[in-house]
């Protein structure tokens, strides 16, 4: 959340930045209004841009591995509620869960070590937890 909220800051303040630019180099009309609107505008706009690419924005702020469909639904199907919805959802979604498909059917990811029972990989030659050299083939039955 601190990030996002980081990145917000930063669009805010890119485009107070160049806003400010704007009106040096803007010549006055005579007989304008005040150029407080135009700065009421830019921040209105900054904000409704933020909170419709929100969907990506947490997304590459989570490293989520699917960041760039992610943005692409956002971009495209966002302007619908169901697709920015859908779109939050799937950024907030855990990418870290493994996949059963993923897995050998066969034989498990990850077996018990004969010493100290912590899953370690079969290929694994010295066990992760409890650092004793495991003999050639010791996850073959």
């Amino acid at each position: 959340m601190r990030r996002v909220l980081q990145g917000l800051f930063v669009l805010f303040a890119s485009l107070l930045v160049i806003w400010a630019i704007d009106q040096q180099y803007r010549a006055p009309a005579p007989g304008s209004a005040d150029s407080s609107a135009s700065l009421v505008a830019a921040v209105i706009l900054a904000l409704v841009l933020a909170a419709y690419f929100a969907p990506a924005i947490v997304a590459r702020r989570r490293r989520h591995p699917s960041r760039q469909a992610i943005f692409a639904v956002n971009l495209l199907a966002g302007w619908t509620l169901i697709g920015w919805i859908g779109a939050l959802a799937w950024a907030l979604a855990d990418p870290g869960a493994p996949r059963p498909e993923a897995e050998p059917a066969d034989k498990p990811w990850r077996q018990p070590c004969p010493y100290c029972a912590e899953p370690i990989l079969p290929a694994a030659t010295i066990c992760r937890f409890c650092r004793r050299d495991l003999t050639a083939g010791w996850a073959n039955p």
